[in-house]
């Protein structure tokens, strides 16, 4: 047995070596690139046949896949792709059938000579440009090459080969061949501009979203200005891929009911909320919860607790209706922070409880994943420090 590292001693090399006039060539794997088969073609040409399994099922999400991989971007840099392409074609219509299967997901490649069968095993790599030692890796390389002398593995090839008749030849060459095709610079012009803007088709399919959960039915998003829904999109977004957001619209434009929004959504998926608030600002919130004649949104049913930023030091007595000494910290699945500049320092050399350490510890940390949604003018006061503390909130 013979260990290839792709760093002294390369694949396409070994390849190389043994591959003769009278050599069968059996590939198995997920997938191939074009980069791949063109940097061995030469070598190919000489096999008497080439046949390759593929397990990885075609579909429409296909079109690059076949191409180049993640680590030939470079090599798709280079502007003869659509020379390669032609040429990997020719060598595919001329001696080589692909079938879709798999051997047991072992991605081999075995070469079957006259006098012995020697199989390599790329698994888990693919038959990439990596694999084949032409490009780094960034990870060690283990491919292991010995001779098949029983030829199990020439077996096993042969019966998954047999079991498939599904013959893909003509399904590989349409994906090759849109390597081939050339663009005007029309074409490029409204493909870049339509990646450049593709957030509004986000946009279309989050609104899709908050039809379907109630959201956009309710007072408060018909209160809303056209940029303030676009915020709450954005915010609903960001909370869910990253954790958390940040609001900074400048003073005046209706921070606090988008963040009403955005809490709606929350109520209407049953979550727990929780709103800390500095204490002069602490009935703007609670009002929207209130069986109240003043409470605008009262048809919305709104449902969340509110605190002052000042009970987070406190260990006991009352805010509100609400005893700090028996609240269930841990249990909000989104915290709504108002003016949340007040926590820009992070006393870590203090030993005592701070505000910080205790929302820090006590709320987002806290058995469940809790979610923060903060609201700021001035998110950063004095130094880009002062950010840094508050985007800890969101990635804990």
């Amino acid at each position: 047995m013979k260990i290839i590292n792709n760093q002294d001693i390369l694949l396409i090399d070994e390849i190389s070596n043994i591959i003769d006039d009278k050599s069968n060539v059996y590939l198995s794997c997920n997938y191939f690139t074009l980069f791949a088969f063109f940097e061995i073609i030469e070598t190919f040409k000489l096999a008497k046949q080439i046949k390759v399994l593929l397990s990885h099922e075609l579909n429409e999400e296909d079109d690059f896949k076949f191409l180049y991989s993640k680590s030939e971007i470079i090599l798709n840099q280079l502007l003869d792709r659509k020379y390669k392409a032609n040429q990997v074609i020719g060598l595919i219509e001329d001696k080589v059938e692909f079938r879709s299967g798999s051997t047991g997901n072992q991605n081999l490649l075995i070469i079957q000579n006259e006098d012995k069968t020697t199989c390599f095993t790329l698994t888990p790599m693919d038959f990439d440009s990596v694999s084949l030692g032409k490009l780094k890796s960034n990870i060690p390389v283990f491919i292991n090459s010995f001779e098949d002398i029983n030829n199990q593995y020439h077996g096993l090839f042969n019966q998954f080969w047999n079991n498939s008749t599904k013959n893909i030849n003509v399904n590989i060459i349409q994906l090759l061949e849109k390597a081939t095709k050339s663009y005007t610079a029309e074409s490029i012009y409204k493909y870049s501009v339509k990646e450049i803007f593709s957030y509004s088709s986000i946009n279309e399919r989050a609104d899709e979203k908050l039809e379907k959960i109630g959201l956009k039915s309710t007072k408060i998003w018909s209160l809303l200005y056209n940029f303030q829904k676009d915020a709450v999109i954005g915010a609903i977004e960001k909370i869910e891929k990253f954790g958390g957001c940040i609001i900074a619209d400048s003073v005046g434009l209706g921070k606090t009911f988008e963040a009403v929004a955005v809490i709606k959504y929350y109520d209407l998926l049953n979550k727990n909320v929780l709103v800390l608030a500095p204490k002069k600002l602490r009935d703007n919130w609670t009002i929207y919860t209130l069986n109240d004649r003043r409470n605008i949104l009262s048809q919305d049913r709104l449902r969340y607790d509110v605190l002052n930023h000042t009970d987070l030091s406190r260990e006991r007595g009352k805010s509100g209706d609400m005893d700090l000494e028996t609240i269930n910290w841990g249990a909000y699945d989104l915290v709504v922070i108002d003016e949340s500049h007040n926590f820009r320092n992070n006393p870590n050399t203090s030993e005592r409880m701070t505000r910080y350490k205790r929302l820090m510890n006590d709320v987002i940390k806290s058995s469940i994943r809790t979610k923060v949604l903060m609201l700021s003018a001035t998110p950063v006061n004095n130094k880009m420090n002062d950010l840094k503390n508050q985007i800890a909130f969101i990635s804990e």
